[in-house]
């Protein structure tokens, strides 16, 4: 039973190490003009080889690796992204964030 007042580890829960088994890869899709200028397009085409070898599609196109959550921060953006990430089973949520560093903006999971 949990008790009002107790620390996160003290009720049973604890955040998994980045190595731990998940059950997807959430990754932010680059997207902010204004950061990265003229290399977004390189960046994004970067992205998707990145993308890609986290799917790990096989040589029937159907991705054997870890399931994408991408963040796109408007609708355009999430569309965008979809469309470069197509055949990979990417999910695209439009969630507006501030960069694509994932460590400082992303929820942090815990489990019990």
């Amino acid at each position: 039973m949990k008790h009002f007042g107790e620390s996160p580890r003290q009720a049973g829960f604890s955040q998994p190490g980045e190595w731990a088994p998940h059950s997807a890869c959430w990754l932010a899709w680059p997207s902010h003009a204004e950061l990265w200028k003229e290399a977004l397009g390189p960046v994004q085409g970067a992205f998707v080889s990145f993308a890609r070898a986290i799917a790990d599609p096989g040589p029937d196109g159907v991705p054997r690796g870890e399931k994408l959550e991408v963040l796109a921060p408007t609708e355009a953006r999430a569309e965008e992204a979809r469309a470069r990430l197509d055949g990979l089973g990417a999910r695209v949520h439009e969630i507006p964030f501030g960069d694509i560093w994932m460590r400082d903006t992303a929820p942090i999971f815990l489990t019990s």
